[in-house]
C-alpha cells in the first residue's frame, strides 16, 4: 500500500486479510481526500466521491477543525456553536454523513451499524 504507482487489493479469508497486487482497478467510484491548513489553527479535510472513468464529481464534503490560535480572539466562544451536535437526531445524522459519505452517496443512506 505504500508503492507508488501500485495498486493493492484487500480481501479476508478466515481471520486473515490477503494482500495481492492488482493489474487495474476494478471500481467504478473513487474517493479522494485532501487535507489543507488555510489559516493558523485550522485544519480542514474534504473529501470527494467521483466516477473513475469520466471523473465526474458524485459528492463533495469537508469538515473543519479549529485548534486554537490567533482566531481564538475573534471566535471566541461561541466559535464551535455551528458544528452538529452528535447527541441530537440531525447532529448525528449529519456527523454520520461526512464520515460515511461513500456509503451515503453509493449506497444511498448512513449504514445503521455504525
Amino acid at each position: 500500500m505504500y508503492k507508488k504507482g501500485v495498486t493493492v487489493r484487500y480481501s479476508k479469508a478466515g481471520d486473515d486479510v490477503r494482500q495481492e497486487e492488482a493489474p487495474s482497478l476494478r471500481s467504478l467510484y473513487g474517493v479522494q481526500e485532501n487535507f489543507s491548513q488555510p489559516a493558523s489553527g485550522i485544519t480542514m479535510t474534504e473529501k470527494r466521491i467521483y466516477e473513475i472513468a469520466t471523473q465526474r464529481e458524485l459528492a463533495r464534503a469537508a469538515s473543519v477543525n479549529y485548534n486554537g490560535g490567533p482566531l481564538a480572539l475573534l471566535l471566541g466562544a461561541y466559535g464551535m456553536s455551528s458544528c452538529p451536535d452528535i447527541l441530537s437526531e440531525k447532529g448525528s445524522r449529519d456527523f454520520q454523513t461526512y464520515y460515511d459519505l461513500e456509503t451515503v452517496i453509493l449506497r444511498g443512506s448512513v449504514a445503521a451499524d455504525k
